[in-house]
Order: structure tokens, then sequence, then C-alpha cells
């Protein structure tokens, strides 16, 4: 919410629609209560970025793919919510009216200047949020989001970069996310946090932070025993040998493989595999 009067934040956002192609309410099913809801369980996630066996999906698919199911997902998610799908939906043909009296008004200019960058829009969008979550360990808030305090990036997005205190109070205003995330910083990992305006310099180790060998086997227990999670039911020593690759990827997310050997990796894989197998 932007504006204190909800009267407000509708004419507002129909000016937004006509920016990004997004009506009234769209993100309220589809970000708050689809994303917000199951952001810790990639499967769930409207806003999908992990691949059905568990790799990280490439951000060019990520892309378009979430992209191409938003609206599908809204209906999906407003199934349980009727009143707010009939709410979306009657907001939506207030929206595509105005866009009709626009087009019907001055068609060619409607149809480059508000048109034809709505999906441009739309993807835009989505690529921002990829390095949000993407790789993370999903276990935790505190381990699930990548943050930056850079000023530009926070001016920009209403102070998404705040990004774990923006999930932990979700219905709290943007202004006050600054001073949440300094309350709960000792609760987020260093390398989770960073000032830049890309959020994929968010996640590296930064020099003269060099991990100890007990958080080191830490970090690497907690990242093969999350990788097993995803695997459950699958999790035996063939199917995990096969995963290895994978292992390593997901590894390279918290930047283990700087810190451990491919070899530790995969031993410790394998020994998590021993000990569930029946």
């Amino acid at each position: 919410m932007t504006f204190r009067y909800g009267w407000m934040n509708r004419v507002y956002e129909v000016i937004l629609f006509l920016q990004t192609g997004i009506p009234p309410f769209a993100w309220t099913l589809h970000h708050n209560l689809g994303h917000h809801k199951h952001y810790l369980d990639p499967a769930l996630d409207p806003a999908a970025w992990q691949e059905s066996d568990g790799r990280v999906m490439n951000r060019i698919k990520y892309d378009f793919y979430n992209a191409a199911r938003v609206y599908p997902e809204i209906v999906r998610i407003g199934g349980s919510r009727p009143k707010l799908l009939k709410r979306f939906l009657i907001w939506t043909a207030i929206c595509l009216a105005i866009l009709g009296a626009l087009l019907w008004h001055a068609p060619l200019a409607t149809l480059v200047v508000i048109i034809l960058p709505m999906p441009i829009m739309l993807v835009g969008l989505l690529d921002n949020t990829y390095q949000q979550h993407q790789g993370l360990d999903m276990r935790t808030d505190a381990t699930a989001s990548r943050n930056t305090t850079n000023r530009f990036y926070n001016l920009v997005s209403w102070n998404l970069g705040y990004h774990t205190a923006h999930h932990k109070h979700p219905s709290v205003h943007w202004s006050k996310l600054p001073k949440l995330h300094q309350q709960m910083r000792n609760s987020i990992p260093d390398e989770l946090v960073c000032d830049s305006v890309f959020l994929s310099a968010c996640g590296k180790q930064q020099p003269g932070t060099a991990i100890g060998g007990h958080r080191r086997k830490r970090l690497l227990d907690a990242q093969v025993a999350y990788t097993l999670e995803q695997m459950k039911g699958k999790a035996l020593r063939a199917h995990v040998e096969s995963n290895v690759d994978y292992l390593l990827e997901m590894g390279s997310k918290l930047r283990l493989s700087d810190l451990v050997s491919e070899e530790m990796i995969r031993a410790t894989a394998l020994k998590y595999a021993s000990d569930m197998e029946p």
C-alpha cells in the first residue's frame, strides 16, 4: 500500500497498469498470497526459480516461463479467494476499458507508447526478482533472501533491497523496512547482504571474511541436507551420485567451491545418502 486511502491506491494502480500491464489486485493475489506464502518452497512458489529436478532454472527461462504463467497463477490462487478474484476481474475490466478508449482515440500512439512496452515491463519486473532467492537455503527466512543496502536500488524499488525484512514483515509499510533490517541484521548471514545495485553481488564472499573450518562444514552440511530434502523419496546413493554436479552447483551459490574441495562435497553427499538408505 502506497497511500492511506484505498481509492488513491486504486487510481495509482491504474496508472501503473498503463505502464506495466498489471491491473489492481493482480500482485495481491500473485505476490502477497502466492509468493509470500510459498517462497520457502520453490515447488509451490508462483515465481518458481527451481526446475522439477531441483536444479536452478536458467535466468532467461525464469523470466519468460514465469511471465507466461502470471495470469494463470492469479486465477488459480484466486480460486480460494473468490471475493478478491472478483475485485481483480472488475478492475481488470476497468483498466481494459480505459486502454480501449485510449486505443480508439490515438491507436498508433497507444500501441507504441503503452501496449508494446507492457510485456517488456512484465518480463523486466520478473527478471529483477530472479536474484532475490534463487539457489539459496530456503529452510529459514534469514537464509532465503539476498539483501542490498544500496541507496539507489532501494530508492527505485521502494526499499525492496531489504528483502528479508520484506518477507518477514510483509504487511509493514515499505518506509519502515530499513529499520527492521537493522533490527534483524545479526540473524542474516553476512554473504547475503551487500551494497550494490546488482543483487548478484550478494552471496559472494567478501575479501577479508574467510570462513572458518567449523562454519564452513556447517554451511556444507546445511546445503547438502537441503538438497537431499528436495530429493525426498529418491535420495539413495545412486541418485545422489548422479546429482553431485548439482550439489556442486548449489554449493557454489554459497561460495562453497572457494572454501571446500569437490571431494569434500562429494564425500558429504554420499555420507548423507548412506544414512538415508533403508
